[in-house]
C-alpha cells in the first residue's frame, strides 16, 4: 500500500470532518460502556485516531471534544444501568462468568471512594466497570458527573498521545515508508490486543498450573530430603524453627546456588565474548547519546553510593550489632560482608574485563562483576531482611521494600548511564549479589534469635549512617567526579585546507550514527566555514533556520496546531548530538522541502577556519502531502546536493565520488 492507494480516503476524511467526529465520538463512547468497553480494542482505535491527527489529516480540537463527549456519554449510561440494576448485577452472564472482574473493581472502589472515578479512568481493565460500580453503590450523580468530567478530558489527550507522536514522527520518513510503518504498529497493537484477549484466560491459568506444579514439586524434595536417610542430616541444617514443615528455606538455597551458577555462566561468557557480550556496546552507545548535563550531575550523585560507602555502613552496622551483643545477627551480617568484597575481587582479578573507555578518567579496576551491583544488592538487600521483614504492616513493609529496591535500581542504572561498566557487569553483580543475599538470609533463619536488636531501631541507625556515609562522601568526591565522569572528547586535529582540498578523493566516507553506534547514512557534507557565515549565506538566498526547541515545547504547539506545516516537528541527530545548524527550503512546485544539517567536525584548519560535517537530503511532509491539491504532474527534483549547490554560486565546491558509499560528497570553502 502506498500514499497514492490511500490519499482519496485522507482527503475525503478532510472534508468531512464531522463524520470523522462521529465516528470517533462512537468509538470513545463503546470504549467506556460497561460490558462492552471490554471487549472493544480501544487502545488500537485512539492509537489510529491519534496518528491522524499527527499527521495532520484530523484537528486536534474538534477530534478531542468528540471524544470526551463520547467518553462522558458512555460512563454516564453505565452509570444509569448500575444505579436502576444493581439488584441483578451477579445475574450478568459477563460478571457471572468473570467474578473476580467485578469485585476488582468493587474493591478499588471502596478503597479510593470517589476519586476512583478519576484514577480508575486510566486503569484499562476496569475503565468500563467503575462508572456501573459507583450507580450500584448510588454514589451521588452530581458528584460523579463533576469527576468523570474532568477524567474524560485528561483522558483523552493522553489517551491519544502515543498515536499523535508516531504520525509526528513518520514526517522524519519518506510518506510511502512511514505509510507501512503507521500500518505496520497498529496492525501490531490490534494482533497484540487479539493475542491478549484470546490467551489471557489460558496464561493466568498456566501461571497457576506451573506455580502450583513447581511448589508441589519443591515441597516433594523437601519432604523427600527430611525423610531420607542420607540426606536428613543435611536438610535439618536448613530448618527454618519458626516453620519446621515448610520448605521456604529449601527454595532459598535451590535459589541461591542457580543464581550463583548463573552468574558463573555470565563470567564464563563474558570472559570469552560469547553471545552474552553481544548487547553492551549497542548499550554503551545508547547511554553515550543520553547524557545530559542535568542527568549526570544527578546520576553522579547517585553512583556515590559506591562500595566504598557501603563498606564503611557494613562496618559500623557490625559494630552495633556486635555492641548490643546480637552475636548470631553480626554473624551473618559480618560473613556477608566479607563474601561480597572478597568474591568481587576474586572474579575482577580472574576475568580483567576492561571498562568501557571514553570517560575523562575511566575508573580503576577491571570492570565485570560491578562492585556498585554487587555490594548494593547483597549490603542492603540483607539489611532489608533484617529491618524491613519484622514490619507487622504488610503496607509500611511494601513501603520500605520498594524505597530500598529503588535506591539499588539507581545506584545500578548510574553504572550502566554514565558507561563506568558494561550492561553484562550488572547483570552479573545481581546475579551474585542475590546469590549471596539468599544464601546467608538462609542461614540465618535457620535458628531463633533471641534478645534481638529491635528492628526498627536497627533500621533508623543503619539508614542513618548510610546516608551520613553517602553525603560526606558527596562532599569530598563530588567535584572532581563531575570532571572524571565527563565524556572524553579527542582534541582538534589541526588540518592544512590546500591539503583536505587537494586530497579529497582519499578520504573515506563518514557516516551519521544512530544511538546504538551503528551507521544510518552517508555525510555527503564538508562545508569549510564560520557558522554565521553559512547561516547568513543560505538565509539570503531563501533557506530559514530550524531554531532548536525543547521536547515539551513541540508536544504544546502541535496540541494548539501551531507548528508550522513546512518544519518537521522532530530533528534526527548524530549518536545522540544535534545538529549545530539545522536550514530548510521550501519548493512549492513539488510541495518538497531541502533540509541541511550540519555537526562539527573534531578537525580544524590551520587558518582558524572550522570544519562542519552534515548532509543535505529533502523530504515530504505529511501536512503538505494530504492538503487537498490540484492535480498536476509532479516532476521530482535532482538529488539533494544538487539542489543545494546551486545555492552556492559565491564558494568553490567540489564534487568527490565515493563509490564504497554509492553516493558522492560536497566540499565547500570559500572562494578567493
Amino acid at each position: 500500500m502506498t500514499l497514492i492507494d490511500i490519499k482519496p480516503f485522507f482527503d475525503w476524511l478532510q472534508v468531512h470532518s464531522l463524520v470523522a467526529g462521529l465516528v470517533t465520538c462512537v468509538i470513545a463512547f463503546f470504549e467506556c460502556l460497561v460490558i462492552v468497553g471490554l471487549v472493544v480494542p480501544g487502545t488500537v482505535f485512539m492509537t489510529s485516531i491519534g496518528t491522524l491527527i499527527g499527521i495532520g489529516v484530523l484537528k486536534f480540537t474538534s477530534i478531542s471534544l468528540w471524544a470526551i463527549v463520547g467518553a462522558i456519554a458512555g460512563d454516564v449510561l453505565s452509570f444509569w444501568i448500575g444505579s436502576h440494576y444493581y439488584e441483578r448485577t451477579s445475574t450478568f452472564r459477563l460478571f457471572h462468568r468473570y467474578p473476580k472482574l467485578l469485585q476488582k473493581g468493587k474493591t478499588f472502589f471502596e478503597k479510593h471512594g470517589g476519586k476512583s472515578i478519576f484514577v480508575g479512568r486510566f486503569m484499562g481493565p476496569i475503565r468500563a466497570v467503575l462508572p456501573f460500580i459507583a450507580g450500584v453503590v448510588r454514589m451521588p450523580y452530581r458528584q460523579f458527573l463533576i469527576a468523570d468530567i474532568i477524567a474524560a478530558i485528561a483522558w483523552v489527550p493522553i489517551y491519544m498521545l502515543p498515536g499523535i507522536l508516531l504520525g509526528q514522527a513518520s514526517q522524519q520518513l519518506p510518506p510511502d515508508v512511514a505509510i507501512k510503518l503507521i500500518f505496520f504498529v497498529i496492525l501490531l497493537l490490534l494482533f497484540s490486543w487479539l493475542l491478549y484477549a484470546s490467551i489471557k484466560s489460558s496464561i493466568q491459568s498456566c501461571y497457576a498450573w506451573f506455580s502450583h506444579l513447581l511448589n508441589k514439586q519443591i515441597a516433594y524434595l523437601w519432604s523427600f530430603s527430611c525423610h531420607h536417610q542420607r540426606f536428613r542430616s543435611l536438610a535439618s541444617l536448613l530448618i527454618d524453627p519458626r516453620f519446621p514443615e515448610s520448605h521456604k528455606q529449601f527454595t532459598l538455597a535451590l535459589c541461591s546456588i542457580f543464581l550463583f551458577l548463573a552468574f558463573l555462566l555470565l563470567a564464563f561468557g563474558t570472559s570469552f565474548h560469547s553471545v552474552a557480550t553481544y548487547v553492551n556496546e549497542p548499550i554503551y552507545y545508547f547511554m553515550r547519546s543520553l547524557r545530559q548535563p542535568t542527568l549526570d550531575k544527578f546520576f553522579i550523585a547517585i553512583t556515590e553510593l559506591s562500595p566504598r560507602v557501603l563498606c564503611g555502613f557494613w562496618a559500623i552496622v557490625l559494630a552495633v550489632l556486635l555492641f548490643k551483643r546480637n552475636f548470631w545477627t553480626a554473624l551473618h551480617w559480618g560473613i556477608l560482608g566479607l563474601l561480597n568484597f572478597g568474591l568481587v575481587d576474586i572474579f575482577k582479578y580472574t576475568i580483567q574485563l576492561p571498562r568501557p573507555h571514553g570517560l575523562m578518567h575511566t575508573p580503576a579496576g577491571a570492570s565485570f562483576p560491578s562492585g556498585h551491583a554487587v555490594s548494593s544488592v547483597a549490603l542492603l538487600g540483607f539489611f532489608a531482611v533484617l529491618t524491613v521483614g519484622n514490619y507487622a504492616v504488610q503496607s509500611w513493609r511494601m513501603l520500605l521494600y520498594g524505597l530500598i529496591l529503588f535506591i539499588v535500581f539507581l545506584n545500578l542504572f548510574s553504572r550502566i548511564y554514565l558507561t563506568a561498566h558494561w550492561l553484562t557487569d550488572i547483570i552479573g553483580g545481581v546475579f551474585l549479589g542475590m546469590s549471596l543475599v539468599t544464601g546467608v538470609t538462609l542461614s540465618y533463619r535457620r535458628k531463633r534469635q533471641r534478645n534481638a536488636f529491635s528492628a526498627t531501631k536497627l533500621g533508623v541507625i543503619g539508614f542513618v549512617v548510610l546516608f551520613i556515609l553517602w553525603g560526606a562522601n558527596l562532599i569530598h568526591e563530588y567535584p572532581q567526579q563531575l570532571q572524571n565522569y565527563r565524556l572524553y572528547v579527542a582534541p582538534k586535529s589541526v588540518l592544512d585546507i590546500r591539503d583536505w582540498w587537494q586530497h579529497a578523493k582519499q578520504q573515506k566516507p563518514i557516516y551519521r550514527m544512530n544511538r546504538f553506534g551503528k551507521p544510518i547514512e552517508t555525510l555527503n557534507i564538508q562545508w569549510a566555514e564560520t557558522l554565521p557565515n553559512i547561516q547568513h549565506h543560505l538565509e539570503k538566498r531563501g533557506w530559514h533556520t530550524l531554531h532548536k526547541a525543547k521536547f515539551l515545547t513541540t508536544l504544546y504547539q502541535l496540541s494548539l496546531r501551531q507548528h508550522d506545516s513546512f518544519t518537521p516537528p522532530f530533528i534526527s541527530d548524530n549518536a545522540g548530538e544535534k545538529p549545530a545548524l539545522t536550514m530548510l527550503k521550501y519548493y512549492q512546485s513539488t510541495h518538497t522541502l531541502l533540509v541541511l544539517k550540519l555537526w562539527r567536525a573534531h578537525t580544524q584548519f590551520s587558518n582558524g577556519t572550522p570544519l562542519w560535517l552534515g548532509i543535505a537530503h529533502y523530504q515530504k511532509t505529511w501536512h503538505l502531502q494530504f492538503q487537498p491539491l490540484q492535480k498536476s504532474h509532479v516532476v521530482y527534483l535532482a538529488s539533494a546536493d544538487n539542489l543545494l549547490q546551486k545555492d552556492l554560486q559565491l564558494y568553490r565546491v567540489k564534487r568527490v565520488p565515493l563509490p564504497s558509499a554509492h553516493t558522492a560528497m560536497l566540499l565547500i570553502s570559500r572562494s578567493h
